[in-house]
């Protein structure tokens, strides 16, 4: 689902300011989502019923008597990739509530052989039909939840703000699903406790279904829905009456324990077990406690706080090239502690980097909405900071270097809603370095910016930031001040996509909390894509785009960096995509290179629920950047990426990235092959077994790791590994090798 939903993320930044008045009932039980001559003026309205609930077995049947009286919902509208489509299935859904939880069924028929489905663990998803339900609880029409299964019972959770889906939320629900020759049908419960909302002893929610075509990558939703009118959540039907529901302030205690043992290869080389230690306070030992606990300080505001958190991945980063790179790789994040809630902490221009804290001794998250407010508040303490991100500057600022030094990483964003289509926000960093040994001061940054938003006519957007900041150095860093604007204009509508940007970033501005790269420079960029689609087109859509950067230096107006990009995207056949690109342009990197062409390609194709392939190659002129050897030369680079499902039950990815460097006379500079392969095999939804190899020629690193799991619900799980990092040399040198269990359970008092 995340890559289907990623198509949204770029719509408007709408945001509401006042809480809808929940008043009024609902003129019908039955509702359809097919719009009345193409248009919908207001979102349809449903009635809330309420039933038995204790009366329902979730086991994905719905033939139970409460069914027979629910608010009945049918029809559905192609929503991407083309808008008013034929819909991929026929939906027939129904709900009722009772005083704790809100039930959900559907059946969704297909023609034979179209639906894809298999079995995986929680959150797994790789081109399956899912069946959604989005929530709207607040009915602000820009927040909520969405709950996802797929034909094999496999649930996908997200939380939405500003129609940016996160799938790092949690949620406890019970579902099931049932499959047959011409679809599946599902069957849900969603506890109150798991939403939140506010307290009213009438409830009108924003409410909404959706069904994604694995077969055909297509996206179809209830009610109508179009690009034209802005977000999705914008656009949600409403669920009028909800009576005498109320909600809680949850209590979760989550207690973990990682147990692990292992060795590495010492100065000579010799691999060696270290010493048993059962617990030490700075290091993992044998034993190593933590406690995450969770409280609902009102019902839409959380309080986070970790202490000794596993902070490991069990999902480990699949490698990259990480050779002749000019500007260090920015890492996705995975950890579910900074993942949760994380879009509250988004600034236009990205101030958060959380993968820049690596090793935290606590952490306190407080985060939430009331009335027009939504805010943050991040801490951590940090014993292992990554060094900072910025590359090229002119001063240094004393985070280059962050061995044997702690973090204390502070962290505020707060937004406010002047309309419906209007915001302001704001956000604060503090990020203090100190020795680890005597606690001498080793350096800080502050960071305070200003932002603003508005939305005209559901497609216009206008976002401008600015910032400020102040960084002490110790000897020979400097304390410097600097300072960062930003401004961004964007239409968006179902055919035409422009936007235009504009960032200057002055020599002393520091932002040791983010990824940001580069200061000192003006960067202006421009992006124009049009899709046309019709029966006309021998394929379901064509989308021609031009995207155009300028870089100058701040101070002297000087041409550095430029870039002129056309590109193609269109759709073969009901299941690949296909971009083909040329760019040229210019780099300034001590002394400037002119001309600089490359070609590339992109291709994602689902042509069976057993395979799906994605490519990606590029070549062209590349510059050596190693300042003592520089050059501009020739390079090519082709990833490639299978994923084969030989059963129901089994995954087998194949990863291969090759990237070749040529100097100017031809003569080979650099070549480097990543290998990755990983086969999954889920025995349940809960029960899975999992390995993964990952060889490396740029350091001639092979890594392996094997992994059981168990996930009973979030926040209740246990998991036995085993990895190891070894030397290809003349022969395979084991350099490093653990061994590990981790538990957690989630209780809910």
């Amino acid at each position: 689902m995340a890559s289907v939903n990623a198509r949204c993320a770029r719509r408007t930044l709408s945001c509401c300011a006042v809480a809808l008045a929940q008043a009024g009932a609902a003129t019908s039980v039955h509702a359809s989502g097919a719009p009345a001559g193409g248009e919908v003026a207001t979102p349809p309205e449903l009635r809330a019923v309420r039933g038995d609930g204790a009366a329902v077995r979730v086991d994905g049947l719905a033939d139970e008597a409460p069914w027979r009286d629910a608010t009945v919902v049918t029809g559905l509208t192609s929503y991407l990739p083309v808008e008013g489509a034929e819909a991929s299935g026929q939906l027939v859904a129904r709900l009722f509530y009772d005083d704790k939880a809100l039930y959900i069924s559907a059946r969704i028929t297909m023609p034979p052989g179209r639906m894809r489905g298999r079995l995986a663990p929680r959150e797994r998803w790789n081109n399956d039909d899912l069946f959604e339900v989005m929530i709207d609880p607040f009915l602000d029409r820009r927040t909520g939840y969405a709950f996802t299964l797929s034909p094999y019972g496999v649930q996908l959770d997200w939380t939405i703000v500003d129609d940016t889906w996160s799938d790092a939320w949690d949620g406890v629900w019970d579902s099931a699903t049932v499959r047959y020759a011409d679809g599946f049908s599902v069957e849900m419960r969603i506890p109150f406790r798991t939403l939140r909302f506010a307290r009213s002893p009438v409830q009108d929610w924003g409410i909404g279904f959706g069904l994604y075509s694995g077969a055909r990558k297509q996206y179809d939703k209830w009610p109508a829905m179009s690009a034209d009118r802005g977000a999705v959540f914008a656009q949600l039907g409403t669920l009028r009456g909800l009576q005498a529901v109320e909600p809680s302030r949850n209590l979760d205690l989550i207690p973990t324990a990682v147990m692990g043992y292992g060795g590495s290869a010492g100065a000579l080389g010799e691999f060696a077990w270290d010493d048993v230690v059962l617990a030490r306070a700075r290091e993992p030992g044998l034993f190593d406690p933590g406690l995450d606990v969770r409280y609902g300080v009102t019902p839409s505001t959380n309080l986070n706080l970790a202490v000794n958190p596993d902070f490991s991945q069990i999902e480990a980063d699949v490698d990259q090239l990480e050779y002749n790179l000019r500007f260090p790789v920015a890492l996705q994040e995975k950890r579910a502690f900074f993942l949760e809630g994380v879009s509250l902490f988004e600034t236009p221009v990205p101030l958060l980097y959380t993968r820049s804290v690596v090793d935290p001794l606590v952490g306190l998250k407080l985060s939430g909405r009331e009335a027009c407010w939504t805010f943050g508040l991040l801490s951590a303490w940090d014993q292992r900071p990554a060094a900072s991100q910025l590359a090229e500057a002119r001063e240094r600022s004393g985070f280059e270097d962050v061995t044997g030094k702690d973090a204390i990483l502070s962290i505020g964003r707060a937004t406010f809603a002047l309309s419906e289509r209007s915001r302001i926000g704001g956000f604060i960093a503090d990020k203090a370095l100190r020795d680890r040994g005597t606690g001498a001061f080793e350096g800080r940054n502050d960071v305070a910016s200003v932002d603003a938003a508005v939305t005209l006519s559901e497609i216009y957007h206008l976002v401008a930031q600015a910032a400020g900041s102040y960084t002490q150095g110790v000897d020979p860093a400097p304390n410097q001040a600097g300072w960062f604007t930003s401004v961004l204009a964007r239409r968006r509508d179902q055919h035409l996509f422009l936007e235009l940007r504009s960032q200057l970033l002055s020599d002393g501005f520091r932002a040791e909390s983010s990824a940001l790269s580069r200061v000192g420079v003006a960067q202006s960029s421009a992006e124009v894509s049009y899709r046309h689609a019709g029966a006309s087109l021998p394929v379901p859509y064509l989308e021609p785009a031009l995207e155009l950067l300028a870089i100058h230096d701040l101070g002297e107006l000087a041409l550095l960096d430029y870039e002129v990009r056309p590109s193609l995207s269109t759709r073969l056949g009901l299941s690949a995509e296909v971009m083909l690109y040329y760019q040229r342009g210019q780099e300034t990197f001590g002394r400037r290179f002119a001309g600089i062409d490359q070609v590339g390609l992109s291709l994602e194709a689902h042509p069976w629920n057993s395979l799906s392939v994605v490519i990606e190659a590029q070549a062209g002129d590349q510059l050596n950047y190693q300042p003592m050897d520089l050059f501009l030369g020739t390079s090519a680079s082709i990833a490639a990426a299978t994923v084969v499902n030989p059963t129901d039950n089994m995954e087998l990815e194949v990863r291969y990235t090759r990237s070749v460097l040529w100097r100017p006379g031809g003569q080979r500079a650099a070549e480097v092959d990543l290998y990755y392969g990983k086969a999954i095999v889920s025995f349940s939804t809960r029960w899975a077994a999992r390995l993964i190899s990952q060889l490396d020629t740029f350091d001639d690193t092979l890594r392996n790791s094997a992994l059981l799991s168990y996930q009973l619900s979030p926040g209740t799980e246990a998991y036995l590994g085993y990895q190891d990092t070894s030397v290809l040399a003349s022969e395979v040198h084991v350099i490093d090798r653990r061994i590990f269990f981790k538990g957690s359970w989630r209780w809910q008092p």
